[in-house]
């Protein structure tokens, strides 16, 4: 739930921010990229919003 909420926050300040990508995909879930996005997409983000 976390990262979908991540996902909703960056499509609202893609237009700020395009280095950030959004992407649904309501009927799949591949494992493999969350775990990777958890791994390194999240703390990145987390250093590009520390103020």
């Amino acid at each position: 739930m976390s990262l979908t909420i991540i996902g909703e926050a960056v499509a609202r300040i893609a237009n700020k921010h395009p280095e950030f990508v959004s992407a649904h995909g309501y009927f799949e879930l591949d494992l493999g990229i969350v775990w990777a996005t958890v791994q390194k997409d999240v703390p990145d983000l987390l250093t590009e919003l520390s103020w």
